[in-house]
């Protein structure tokens, strides 16, 4: 382990504890949550990397509604454990950042080159998530705004329809639901054998516990394998 690492876990952990985060991870990409509008939280980790030029910090954010979150890991069939860190929406920091920058972060921004420096790079991860992140985070307060910025991603991957499924569920927006769930489904046939079985049983678990109708997965004969 390099000897800046155990130095930059604990100034992290440290700043963002006193920021309002609370630590729920202890490897070497320190994981946050923070309590925000009725059952959404916000995510924060903080990706720790030894470099050649010293240790980098990249951060990301994300939101996450805690119900929905629970719901994806039990249709998948993980472990409990796993809804904690699942996000609808995210971003990294970088793309937060109102200007490019040469070296791009966080080869200069978030780079402690030594003990000193580093204390520097922290320092400047704090402020640029107070500054930067936290504004994009402030603007989900209910799941309609999750909703709305998940569904405005032009390039939406098979767990992003799930999550969109879920959501859409919860609010009770039937159609647009099983909309999603038939995207979702549609990629599942061209999966191999076991990761299409995950997504079969992702489908089978939805219809079961938001008790789908069999006229409505009849209409929409992809829910049907």
């Amino acid at each position: 382990m390099s000897t800046l690492m155990p130095q930059a876990w604990a100034q992290v952990t440290a700043g963002l504890h006193a920021d309002g985060w609370s630590v729920t991870s202890d490897d070497e990409a320190p994981t946050f949550t923070r309590e925000a509008h009725g059952e959404l939280r916000y995510q924060l980790q903080v990706s720790l990397t030894e470099r050649r030029a010293g240790l980098s910090m990249l951060p990301s954010v994300g939101v996450e509604h805690q119900t929905e979150a629970r719901l994806f890991s039990r249709f998948l069939g993980l472990a409990e454990e796993a809804e904690a860190g699942v996000c609808m929406v995210g971003r990294t920091l970088p793309d937060l950042l109102p200007t490019r920058e040469d070296p791009p972060p966080p080869y200069g921004r978030w780079l402690g080159r030594d003990r000193a420096t580093l204390d520097e790079a922290v320092a400047q991860v704090r402020d640029d998530i107070r500054r930067h992140a936290m504004p994009f985070l402030a603007s989900f307060r209910t799941m309609q705004d999750v909703i709305r910025s998940a569904s405005g991603e032009t390039s939406r991957q098979q767990n992003d329809e799930a999550h969109l499924a879920i959501a859409w569920a919860l609010e009770g927006q039937t159609d647009e639901a099983l909309t999603a769930l038939d995207r979702f489904a549609g990629q599942a046939r061209t999966q191999p054998p076991f990761v299409a079985e995950q997504s079969w049983a992702f489908v089978r678990r939805f219809i079961n516990h938001f008790d789908v109708s069999q006229r409505s997965t009849l209409a929409r004969p992809s829910l049907i394998r």
